[in-house]
C-alpha cells in the first residue's frame, strides 16, 4: 500500500490557534526548569531547547508541521504523549522502551530542532 505524505505551511496552522488551548485547571509545567535531572545524558530535549519551547501541539498537528513519519505520531500518542510539551519529560531510553527505533527517534529530534527554533 502507497503511503501519501502531506506537508501544510505552517501559516495554515495559524488560524486554528486556540482551539485547543488547555482549560485553566490543565495549566502546563513551569518549562523554565529542566524537567530531568541536570546533566542528564538521555534527555530527548537539550537544556537550550527546553529554554525556547515552542508552542504547544498535538501530536498529529506537531507531525503534519514538522513531516514526521505517520508510523511515529501513532506509536507517540500510543504511548501516551498527546502534546508536544508533553515530550519534554520523555527520555531517550524511554523511547527505545516504546518501541520506538533509532532512525524515529532521529527523526523525532530533527523535529523538535526546527520547533524550538520557531
Amino acid at each position: 500500500m502507497p503511503v501519501i505524505n502531506v506537508n501544510f505551511p505552517l501559516e495554515l496552522f495559524k488560524m486554528f490557534q486556540g482551539l485547543h488551548a488547555l482549560p485553566a485547571a490543565q495549566a502546563l509545567p513551569d518549562m523554565t526548569q529542566t524537567p530531568l535531572p541536570p546533566g542528564s545524558t538521555n534527555a530527548l530535549f537539550s537544556p537550550q531547547q527546553i529554554q525556547s519551547i515552542g508552542a504547544w501541539m498535538l501530536i498529529q498537528d506537531f507531525g503534519s508541521a514538522y513531516d514526521l513519519s505517520p508510523s511515529l505520531g501513532m506509536k507517540l500518542i500510543e504511548q501516551g504523549y498527546n502534546s508536544t510539551h508533553a515530550l519534554c519529560f520523555a527520555t531517550i531510553d524511554d523511547l527505545l522502551a516504546s518501541s520506538l527505533l533509532c532512525r524515529e527517534i532521529a527523526q523525532l529530534h530533527d523535529a523538535i530542532a526546527h520547533w524550538a527554533e520557531n
